[in-house]
């Protein structure tokens, strides 16, 4: 089976919940990293909500990415709820289609 995976950061703020919504209605299996699910609490809480999330706990982008790389060894979808962070490291090829990014859901 050929899982759609998608990436969605501080996924707790902003457009988080609505997109990780949009993408389990979609088919995907969506990994949602926030810093506060380093509280195992909030994690399990999160995973009960939203079943078909991995939620994590990461705060380091390039741990992150190697989590999903080591796991996945794609991403469907990337969506990078972040001002603060510096993402430009991100080697775009573990993304299957880059163009897809850009466009939630499809």
């Amino acid at each position: 089976m050929n899982k759609k995976i998608a990436l969605v950061t501080n996924v707790l703020d902003y457009v988080g919940p609505p997109a990780v919504k949009a993408l389990l209605k979609g088919g995907y299996d969506v990994i949602a990293q926030d810093p506060a699910f380093q509280d195992t609490n909030k994690e399990k809480e999160y995973k009960i909500i939203f079943p078909g999330t991995v939620p994590l706990g990461i705060k380091d982008p390039r741990e992150l990415i190697q989590y999903v790389w080591d796991n996945n060894k794609k991403v469907d979808v990337l969506t990078l709820i972040s001002p603060v962070v510096d993402w430009k490291f991100i080697d775009l090829k573990i993304v299957e289609n880059p163009q897809k990014c850009l466009k939630l859901g499809e």
